[in-house]
C-alpha cells in the first residue's frame, strides 16, 4: 500500500523539514546522533509523503505533534552548537590577546617608536627653518615629515590588522574553526559546504517552527499528542535523546 505520514517507518523529522542525515560524513554527524535515536536514521525519508503532510491544515499538523517534537531536537542541536561557538570565540580572543602582546614587543613596534622620534625632530627642524626664512628648506623638510608620517601609518595599520599573524576565527553559524589567513576560495568553500548550509538550515527551521507552534497555541489548537506526558520521561531515560521519529 501507499505510505502515509503516520506510518511508523516514515521519518517524522523529515516531514517537518529536518533531514537527520544532512551531516553525513562530517564532524557534525555525531551532534545529530546525540539527540535522535539510532533507529530513526533507517526510516523512510520520502518527499511525496512529506508533501502530503505539509498539505495538511495547521490544526491537523498541530494535533499530530511532529513539528513540536522536531523543534525539541532542533533546540538541543542549536544549544550544543552555540556552546561550541562560544568556546571557539573564547579561543580566538585568547589568541588575539597573545598576538597583540607579541606585536607590541615586536620589531614593528621599535620601528614605530623610531619614526615618532624622527617625526618630532623633522617638525622642529621645519619650524626652525621657517623662522630663519629658509622657505625652500622648510618645505623640503615638511615633505620629508609627510613621508615619515605615511611610513608610520603603514606600520600602525600592519600592527592593528595583524594580517601577518595566523589567528583562529569561529563561524557563528556552524561553530567551525577557520583561520584569518584562509584565502577567499577556502572561505567560499566553507559557506557553500555541507556543515555551514546544514547548520544554517537547522537554525532557520528552528525559528520557523517556533513561530508556527506559537501560532498553533494562539489559535487554540490542541496538540493531541498521546505521548505528551511520556516524552519528558523518554528523554531522561534515553540520556537526552529525542523521540523515536
Amino acid at each position: 500500500r501507499e505510505r502515509t505520514y503516520t506510518d511508523d517507518i516514515v521519518c517524522k523529522y523529515y516531514l517537518c523539514g529536518l533531514d537527520i542525515t544532512c551531516f553525513k560524513n562530517t564532524r557534525s554527524d555525531g551532534d545529530v546522533a546525540r539527540w535522535v535515536p539510532a533507529q530513526s536514521f533507517t526510516k523512510l525519508r520520502d518527499d511525496d509523503v512529506k508533501a502530503a503532510f505539509q498539505a495538511l491544515s495547521d490544526e491537523a499538523k498541530a494535533k499530530l505533534g511532529y513539528e513540536r517534537d522536531t523543534k525539541a531536537v532542533l533546540d538541543n542541536l542549536v544549544r550544543d552548537c552555540d556552546r561550541r561557538v562560544e568556546r571557539g570565540l573564547a579561543r580566538a580572543r585568547v589568541e588575539r590577546e597573545r598576538a597583540q602582546v607579541m606585536i607590541s614587543t615586536s620589531a614593528d613596534n621599535d620601528v614605530l617608536e623610531l619614526l615618532k622620534v624622527k617625526m618630532k625632530e623633522s617638525t622642529e627642524k621645519a619650524e626652525k627653518l621657517g623662522e630663519d626664512g629658509d622657505v625652500d628648506g622648510a618645505e623640503k623638510e615638511l615633505e620629508h615629515l609627510e613621508t615619515l608620517k605615511q611610513r608610520a601609518d603603514e606600520v600602525k595599520l600592519k600592527m592593528e590588522n595583524m594580517q601577518h599573524v595566523k589567528l583562529t576565527e569561529t563561524c557563528r553559524v556552524s561553530g567551525t574553526l577557520m583561520s584569518t589567513t584562509d584565502n577567499d576560495q577556502r572561505r567560499q568553500d566553507h559557506f557553500t559546504g555541507k556543515q555551514y548550509q546544514g547548520w544554517l538550515h537547522i537554525r532557520t527551521l528552528r525559528d520557523d517552527l517556533e513561530k508556527r507552534l506559537k501560532m498553533y497555541e494562539e489559535a487554540g489548537y490542541d496538540s493531541g499528542h498521546p505521548r505528551a506526558n511520556d516524552d519528558a520521561r523518554d528523554r531522561r531515560g534515553s540520556g537526552g535523546r529525542g523521540y523515536d521519529r
